[in-house]
């Protein structure tokens, strides 16, 4: 019998043991599917990344493979970017909200005629249509010479150069 000082040390997971850790089941040791640790791992591996490590230090500083570092760090990047596409939606409605709360006090005057509200509607407006995206892109007009049927001919003409390895040879051996 072993003496019970000279026990395997027990692995902890946020402080729970692994063998009593409800969300450990068949995993190896030390592979726990928690999604708060998880997330933990996510944020030290992108904080390590921008330190400078290399994906496999970083697999190797959070106990994964390369690749799940790789993972984790577009994860906690995905992550991050989706906060911020939060971020300013809730800009663009308070922006609205302001735009609103101006439009009310300039309706009246500007219906009535006022050149100066009538003005400051119209950039309302126009700045309100731009946080929205309703304005058209703007149209561009080619005022060349050339045809359709010619531009497709050079470009078709461009795409069918002759690049034999012989001519690209003999021009990098005059050099």
């Amino acid at each position: 019998m072993a003496d019970e000082n000279e026990r395997e040390p027990v692995r902890l997971v946020a402080g729970v043991p692994v063998s009593q850790d409800p969300y450990h089941k068949n995993y190896p040791t030390g592979m726990v599917r928690r999604p708060e640790l998880i997330q933990q791992r996510r944020l030290r591996a992108l904080d390590l990344r921008k330190a400078g490590y290399t994906y496999r230090q970083i697999g190797e500083e959070c106990g994964v493979s390369h690749k799940t570092a790789y993972t984790d760090v577009a994860g906690a990047m995905a992550d991050l970017a989706a906060i911020e596409h939060e971020k300013a939606d809730d800009l663009r409605r308070m922006e609205l909200q302001r735009l609103d709360g101006m439009w009310r006090g300039l309706y009246e005057n500007a219906a009535e005629g006022d050149p100066a509200s009538i003005r400051a509607a119209l950039g309302l407006m126009e700045r309100r249509a731009k946080l929205l995206g309703l304005d058209a892109p703007a149209k561009t007009e080619h005022s060349g010479n050339v045809s359709f049927v010619e531009l497709a001919s050079m470009l078709d003409a461009a795409v069918t150069i002759d690049h034999e390895p012989s001519t690209l040879n003999a021009e990098d051996d005059d050099e």
